[in-house]
């Protein structure tokens, strides 16, 4: 199986087992008319997800257009790009600012244009601190996450770290 194709499975398997039912969409990179690689729904909560994997270890390097190729689909879904290292643990994702319901501590700023790089070692530090990243690029503002952190602040305006605590 392609290295890629084993990603959004991966990605599937993540979310159903956060109770998520969804489906990966096989014809999303060649189809004109269908984007999005996985398309997920949990109560009212429905998500579209395009996939972006890499074999390098170190760093990534994401196209912000992904994301507003995918939102132009979405028809009423919340489009989210989601991205990983080789063999690395954690998954990431980024939405746009307008999907997250509440006010995120501990944001990290980082200004670009269309392209943003990544660092495998910044990326661990805001699983592990459950922080984000605002990215700002061209007038908008987009939330980096740990994929996990990110759909509970969507679904529900916090972080699962920080539940509880007031």
């Amino acid at each position: 199986m392609q290295r890629w194709k084993r990603f959004e499975y991966r990605i599937k398997y993540f979310l159903e087992n956060l109770g998520f039912k969804a489906n990966r969409v096989p014809v999303s990179g060649i189809s004109k008319l269908v984007k999005g690689d996985i398309i997920a729904k949990k109560g009212d909560l429905e998500i579209i997800i395009d996939a972006k994997s890499t074999t390098n270890k170190e760093k990534i390097i994401i196209d912000l257009k992904n994301l507003e190729k995918l939102k132009k689909f979405s028809k009423g879904k919340i489009p989210i790009l989601v991205f990983s290292f080789w063999r690395h643990r954690y998954l990431y994702g980024i939405v746009e600012e307008s999907y997250i319901r509440s006010y995120i501590e501990n944001t990290v700023s980082k200004e670009c244009r269309r392209y943003v790089t990544l660092t495998k070692d910044i990326l661990e530090e805001i699983s592990e601190s459950s922080s984000c990243m605002e990215l700002n690029s061209k007038g908008k503002k987009y939330i980096l996450m740990e994929l996990k952190n990110l759909i509970n602040v969507i679904k529900e305006g916090s972080v699962e770290h920080d539940r509880g605590q007031d």
